[in-house]
């Protein structure tokens, strides 16, 4: 039997709340770097990290504000890469 932490912390909860959230995520990349190549690696760095830290989020309400959170920083780690290579 499942405990409700596991059921509440699933991959399919994990899932349907990015689902509910995609189109969020994506406008905010673009808003900030500009680039549609490097929103995409953002997003998908903000999704790794954020499923491999789901559980530790204290209250599932937040995830809106978290995985923004997270997507707002992986997007500041790629402007910081790439002025670096310029």
């Amino acid at each position: 039997m499942a405990t409700e932490k596991e059921i509440k912390y699933s991959p399919e909860v994990f899932e349907n709340l990015v689902i509910s959230q995609k189109n969020k995520l994506y406008k905010t990349g673009m808003a900030i770097l500009k680039n549609d190549e490097d929103t995409c690696d953002a997003i998908q760095e903000t999704l790794i990290s954020a499923y491999k830290n789901f559980e530790n989020l204290n209250n599932i309400e937040y995830f809106n504000t978290w995985i923004t959170r997270i997507l707002i920083n992986k997007c500041r780690d790629i402007i910081r890469k790439n002025s670096l290579y310029k």
